[in-house]
């Protein structure tokens, strides 16, 4: 009887190290993917969350207007800056096709 409470004590022992060991691995997976997923990691490959003067992240640039304050969060610190223009984009007009020309034609 001795043996056998003896034998159970170190199978429990087992059974509990191997539990233990596969929620630490499930813990760093999820480590792994919680690190993947983080904003942090956008900024890491070149991107900035601006920040209003509240501390809010700014999500459009109409949301700005010239003279604002704002700080630029970078992957390593945050800068200040001040917008100058008025917030809205200023994208160039698209191009227009020339008229009867411009194309590859006839290749028969």
């Amino acid at each position: 009887c001795d043996d056998r409470v003896a034998n159970l004590g170190r199978r429990a022992d087992r059974a509990a190290d191997v539990r233990l060991a596969r929620l630490a691995d499930r813990l760093a997976q999820a480590g792994r993917l919680n690190a993947s997923l983080s904003y942090k990691a956008v900024l890491e490959r070149g991107f900035v969350v601006v920040h209003d003067a509240s501390g809010a992240p700014v999500k459009r640039a109409a949301d700005l207007s010239g003279g604002d304050r704002v700080a630029l969060q970078f992957a390593d610190a945050s800068a200040g800056a001040m917008i100058t223009g008025d917030g809205a984009s200023r994208l160039r007009p698209a191009r227009t096709a020339k008229p009867g020309g411009g194309g590859q034609g006839s290749l028969f």
